[in-house]
Parts: structure tokens; C-alpha cells; sequence
């Protein structure tokens, strides 16, 4: 992941999350500051690139400390929304601080 738990770097361009999911039904999700951003990240196999500098980023991320959330989920096949729940497999959380 980048940028790493607990570091202070200068602005940066991307939040960078590796990961191994490869189930039809988990999927991935990336959020900041409490907000979701996955629809805004590039997912690819086995990793998760949020861009700051594309210009569709929801959360703004300047100077000062910020919490990344990463949350891996089983989602149903047939999943029907208002219906069904969302499994959350396992969660992981960090700090980081842009000076």
C-alpha cells in the first residue's frame, strides 16, 4: 500500500492498495476519510489505484492526517439490494499525514 501506514510524505498523486482477491462474489473496496472512493479508483487484478490528480476524486486530500480504510467483501450472486447483505471478510485500516 502506499502511502504506508503512518508516513508523512509530501502531496501525492495516488493511494495504492495490493491485494488477493480473485472470487467472483468478494470484492474490494477503498475508502478515505470515511468516504467510499472505489468508484472513482482503478481496479485491476490484484490491485486498487486511487488518483488524486484525475479530477474525480470526492475526498480532498491535503495537508494533515488522513485514515485509509480498505474492506474486503463477499457479495451474493444474486444479490438484491435493500434485501441482502454484504459480508465483510475482513477490514484493515491505516494513517498517513501529507505535510
Amino acid at each position: 500500500m502506499y502511502p504506508p501506514p503512518g508516513a508523512e510524505a509530501a502531496p501525492i498523486a495516488e493511494i495504492q492498495v495490493e491485494h488477493n482477491v480473485s472470487a467472483q462474489d468478494e470484492q474490494i473496496r477503498l475508502s478515505i476519510d470515511g468516504t467510499d472512493v472505489t468508484v472513482y479508483s482503478d481496479v485491476d487484478t490484484g490491485e486498487l489505484i486511487y488518483n488524486l490528480e484525475s479530477g474525480r476524486s470526492p475526498v480532498e486530500v491535503g495537508p494533515g492526517m488522513h485514515t485509509a480504510t480498505v474492506e474486503r467483501r463477499r457479495v451474493p450472486e444474486d444479490f438484491d439490494i435493500g434485501v441482502d447483505e454484504v459480508e465483510v471478510l475482513g477490514t484493515f485500516e491505516w494513517e498517513f499525514t501529507i505535510e
